[in-house]
């Protein structure tokens, strides 16, 4: 979910949930509800170099994800 393009993550998503995507942060949310599933902050400028948080609500965890670019 947290580097998946947004509409693979909108096809993997079951029909009760949906995701929406603006300025570095994604949400996952429950439809029936509108609660928060899930979070995920990924670096603005180039999503592939630093920190991503991806926090899930639903079961209380937070995972956070070191990236770096190597090679050309």
């Amino acid at each position: 979910m947290t580097y998946w393009p947004l509409d693979a993550v909108e096809d993997a998503l079951p029909d009760n949930m949906s995701v929406h995507e603006g300025f570095g942060e994604r949400t996952i949310r429950l439809d029936d509800t509108g609660r928060k599933y899930a979070t995920i902050e990924h670096p603005i400028k180039d999503v592939w170099q630093g920190q991503a948080i991806l926090e899930n609500q639903q079961f209380n965890y937070r995972i956070k994800i070191n990236s770096i670019r190597t090679g050309n």
